[in-house]
């Protein structure tokens, strides 16, 4: 997967709702994307009033558009095509380390 290239153009508003909101911003600041950030609660329950406070955000800043991960895009991008706004996301991939499974199976194990 490679993100999308116009993430390097202009200011876009990030935000995710994750248990490491950290991982996703540090992502995106890797991707070379200028952002604000705005973490949520993992499993946030995207409402119309999440978004409206997401919105206000727009205010601040002259912006490309939103950004966040493939699972909060799918939550609420119904959301957002009320609004009329440029919403992508960024696919994060999850990589074990080598020699986790082995520790795994040793902590388990006892």
């Amino acid at each position: 997967y490679q993100p999308p290239p116009h993430l390097r153009e202009g200011h876009w508003i990030g935000f995710c709702g994750i248990a490491n909101p950290g991982r996703f911003q540090a992502t995106l600041n890797e991707l070379g994307c200028t952002h604000t950030f705005i973490p949520f609660r993992d499993h946030e329950p995207y409402s119309d009033r999440v978004i409206q406070s997401l919105l206000q955000e727009r205010k601040k800043h002259e912006v490309a558009g939103w950004v966040t991960t493939e699972k909060d895009f799918y939550k609420c991008v119904e959301l957002f095509k009320n609004y009329k706004e440029n919403l992508h996301f960024v696919k994060m991939v999850t990589q074990i380390e080598q020699g986790f499974w082995s520790l795994l199976v040793k902590v388990v194990g006892k």
